[in-house]
């Protein structure tokens, strides 16, 4: 029976998410296939459907039936639908100072800048590189105080991408900008977090298919776009290291069999995210208003509040379910969700959420012309990937500030130096 509602939830799922792409692919308002949604619907069939259907969870030991794997399955469709919910809250809210900031005059003047600050802050603490060529030291010089937040300024990186696209499609001879877009992959690279090659080409695409009108989206360059970074992110799953960059002759040795199967990662998340699920509904144990809390104190240096939440409720659970916390794995959001207050916390966040989505949605749909309003869009849709799949609200909420808000920041306080 159980097995049944695992199978009855994820295929609601799927039919929830198949209408939504054959909706929005239809309709004559091109500019619906880049609503937050697609990205929420396509992390969905990564981390829930993909893993259900497919073969490969034996690779793990996990026997779904051990861990009541029903709950998973119920908090995925739950969650999925009250992001719907949320999202069908339409209101006439709008960013009105950003949507005035960026014009095709300067948009790749504070691309550059943005893209400059950006690769300082992360380079004076890993260090600069021109090669995502593994190095013989990660070139990290300190940790703790500031150091990470500098090192997070690399997030502004996918917001740059989206700005520095709409000035090259004006002017595709701007050799600074192409040589921006390499510096960007190669730090993204050395970085290691595949998180950040997700959001920078959902900001790029969006970016390029809205502006200045919404066009149909061309669904051959997509897929062998889906196709090179599912392989190339495989790639990545097995020769990379962490601050030093791609093992060259690791990668070199590596054929289509090695990496046909695609980088593993929703599996694991997949799959600790089902254990934890069982175990946290076992134990009865809570974190209530912790990860919140986390959150809201996050942005402040430690040196300042010393006593500040460090999110030690997640080695909570860690500890529970692998008996160490030192595997650093994760689970997706809605478990934290469930950690929080049980089922209200899947209902109330994924609410939350959609609520969030559709005022960037209605933001863009009140301004089509505007490129801070198209490009603000493009990588909160990406961010939803992170927020989804990462299942830690205190580090999603920082992100969202350095992704989003840093770079209007600077493109204010540009304006008010030069204009």
């Amino acid at each position: 029976m159980r097995d049944l509602v695992s199978y009855i939830c994820e295929v609601i799922l799927a039919i929830l998410i198949g209408y939504h792409f054959i909706h929005s692919f239809f309709n004559k308002d091109k500019s619906l296939i880049w609503s937050p949604i697609s990205t929420v619907s396509l992390t969905y069939i990564y981390y829930c459907l993909w893993p259900f259907f497919g073969t490969k969870r034996a690779r793990f030991m996990i026997d779904e039936s051990m861990f009541d794997g029903y709950l998973f399955h119920i908090a995925a469709l739950l969650s999925y639908v009250f992001i719907l919910i949320g999202f069908s809250f339409s209101s006439k809210a709008q960013f009105k100072k950003w949507n005035k900031y960026f014009t095709e005059s300067n948009i790749t003047k504070i691309g550059l800048v943005i893209t400059l600050v950006g690769i300082i802050g992360y380079s004076s603490i890993r260090g600069f590189h021109f090669s995502f060529a593994k190095t013989s030291v990660s070139n990290e010089l300190a940790t703790g105080g500031f150091v990470y937040y500098l090192m997070m300024m690399i997030d502004m990186l996918a917001f740059a991408g989206g700005l520095l696209l709409i000035g090259l499609k004006n002017d595709s001879k701007q050799v600074l900008v192409w040589v921006a877009f390499w510096f960007i992959l190669v730090q993204f690279l050395v970085a290691g977090a595949r998180w950040r090659i997700v959001v920078s080409a959902i900001s790029m695409l969006t970016a390029y298919y809205l502006y200045p009108k919404p066009k149909k989206v061309n669904v051959v360059i997509i897929a062998t776009l889906g196709i090179v970074m599912y392989l190339g992110f495989s790639v990545m799953d097995r020769a990379r290291s962490r601050g030093k960059g791609i093992d060259m002759e690791v990668a070199k040795d590596l054929n289509y069999n090695d990496i046909k199967g695609g980088a593993i990662e929703n599996e694991a998340v997949y799959t600790f995210s089902m254990q934890c699920m069982y175990y946290i509904n076992q134990t009865g144990v809570r974190c209530y208003f912790e990860p919140v809390i986390t959150a809201v104190l996050m942005p402040i240096p430690r040196f300042i509040f010393p006593r500040k939440p460090d999110g030690n409720y997640l080695h909570v659970v860690e500890t529970i379910v692998e008996g160490n916390a030192d595997g650093g794995a994760a689970y997706l959001n809605f478990v934290e969700s469930y950690y929080s207050f049980g089922w209200f916390g899947v209902i109330f966040w994924a609410w939350i959420l959609g609520w969030l989505a559709r005022r960037f949605w209605d933001n863009y749909q009140c301004n089509r012309d505007s490129i801070g309003a198209i490009v603000g869009l493009g990588v909160f849709s990406g961010m939803c990937y992170v927020i989804i799949s990462r299942g830690y609200i205190a580090a999603s909420v920082t992100s969202l500030i350095i992704c989003i808000c840093v770079p209007f920041w600077i493109a204010a306080l540009y304006k008010k130096m030069f204009f």
